[in-house]
């Protein structure tokens, strides 16, 4: 329990401190999943083609600068299998990367929420079939942050329609899926964002008993 605190009150304090020591506060993602992920016919997603499979592994960063977050964020790959899909049985998304802000978020900087456009890039692998890019410019999204236990927990909810659709067989499939990354500070921020906030704590403590 104890541990529990220091850590959430270690990313409070570098959140609060980020103004004084930095320009921005930078979150490394360390674990992430892909989830919810469909691969439909219709941009109502009432019809879906192929099942998903999984996720690949997640990395990247997620930063918080004033009343604004960005990130960028690489998943290895998304897959789907089943159908078929006309003739296509596996697809893959691979090598995707999101990038997106700064946009303004609603909230604290330890529980927010957010929404906008994310650029997209990637290759889409059908099996059978040819490798082809991925390059979508404006992927509306939502996201929303909490702080847990001194880690910020994002889901990232990416909206099919009207943006994200991809080729298979010919054929146009819009893919909603939800990014769910987990984002430490820096190690050196966080020190220096805590020696900060411990230090302000001190000072005001000294200043009340003066």
């Amino acid at each position: 329990m104890r541990g529990k605190l220091f850590s959430t009150l270690l990313l409070a304090a570098a959140i609060a401190a980020t103004p004084r020591v930095a320009s921005a506060l930078t979150l490394n993602v360390v674990s992430g999943s892909v989830g919810l992920a469909q691969l439909c016919a219709d941009p109502t997603c009432t019809t879906e083609t192929l099942d998903f499979d999984d996720g690949g592994a997640t990395t990247g960063t997620i930063t918080v600068e004033g009343g604004n977050v960005s990130f960028s964020i690489d998943v290895s790959v998304i897959g789907f299998s089943g159908g078929p899909d006309g003739t296509v049985t596996d697809l893959e998304l691979q090598s995707l990367s999101y990038v997106a802000g700064p946009v303004a978020f609603a909230g604290t900087p330890a529980s927010f929420t957010a929404s906008g456009n994310a650029a997209v890039s990637g290759t889409v692998s059908p099996t059978p079939g040819s490798t082809s890019p991925l390059n979508i410019a404006s992927a509306p999204f939502t996201l929303s942050c909490l702080d847990d236990a001194g880690q910020l927990k994002c889901g990232i909810v990416m909206l099919g329609f009207p943006t994200f659709g991809v080729p298979v067989d010919g054929n146009t499939r819009w893919v909603p899926h939800t990014l769910n990354p987990t984002a430490v500070p820096e190690p050196q921020v966080s020190v220096m964002a805590l020696t900060a906030g411990l230090l302000g704590l001190a000072y005001g403590r000294r200043k009340v008993m003066s």
